[in-house]
């Protein structure tokens, strides 16, 4: 016995103890790392979105196709701040020739960047974004005649969204008479060149007899050509830089589009 007990001890002195070396402690790391970073497997992808008409009028009645694998829950922005999300998922892969959606614009024209995002997590895990450009015209169309007050709103419109554009061209050759004897201050919506209208008008700093735009707060230089970038929601307000408005005759033709 106290030979068996002897061995044992002269066995348990022989084994050396285990060193956990920084290299052993790095490999350990990367090991680790490597299956935190698996990528992640998704249930389909979103690969492309076409269009049926890419210059279309609006109230057309417009189908977009969504192309992809899988099953795929995803969400479609028109670019007119309204959106196709039901909230379910699709098995995309299975229309050869995309997944259709229709869609009618009655809102501003212009460009409308229009984006398809498929989303990630729940039982249409999806990946991918893709986005197409739509052109929806006529330009809404504006007779701004001689106002008898600074700003009016344009009717029967949507908000303006921050980031989307606005562009505005007008007639050059159609005039308000801002009440001068014989025609002597007729302008197009570029107002009096060269003028700086004083504290007693209602855009001092502004040119005189100009078209101003608003929106909330924000105010632009308006015009017979120009582009600007909404900073606010907000309805769109055509106005003149005018001190006195009685008198005034005459009408600006106005031109509005709107790109997302």
């Amino acid at each position: 016995m106290r030979h068996q007990l002897r061995n044992a001890a002269s066995l348990m002195t022989r084994v050396k103890p285990f060193k956990v070396t920084p290299l052993f402690i790095a490999a350990f790391i990367l090991a680790l790392g490597l299956l935190a970073c698996r990528p992640h497997a998704y249930a389909g992808n979103v690969e492309s979105i076409t269009v049926s008409n890419a210059t279309a009028m609006l109230k057309d009645t417009i189908e977009f196709r969504v192309h992809g694998t899988g099953n795929c829950q995803f969400r479609i922005n028109f670019g007119d701040n309204s959106f196709f999300d039901p909230g379910v998922f699709y098995s995309i892969g299975g229309y050869q020739n995309g997944f259709p959606v229709e869609h009618q614009y009655t809102g501003w024209p212009g460009t409308k960047t229009v984006i398809v995002e498929g989303i990630a997590d729940g039982p249409g895990d999806c990946s991918g974004r893709a986005q197409v450009n739509v052109l929806v015209t006529p330009p809404l169309a504006i007779a701004f005649v001689a106002p008898n007050k600074t700003c009016q709103l344009v009717p029967n419109q949507q908000q303006l969204l921050p980031g989307w554009s606005v562009h505005i061209t007008t007639n050059p050759s159609v005039k308000i008479n801002f009440g001068c004897a014989l025609g002597g201050c007729s302008y197009d919506a570029n107002g009096e060149p060269n003028s700086t209208a004083p504290s007693n008008y209602p855009f001092p700093g502004l040119r005189k007899y100009s078209l101003v735009l608003k929106v909330g707060t924000q105010v632009v230089q308006g015009g017979s050509n120009v582009t600007f970038t909404a900073n606010q929601v907000g309805a769109l307000e055509l106005c003149v830089n005018d001190d006195v408005l009685s008198g005034n005759s005459g009408a600006w033709g106005i031109f509005i589009d709107v790109n997302t």
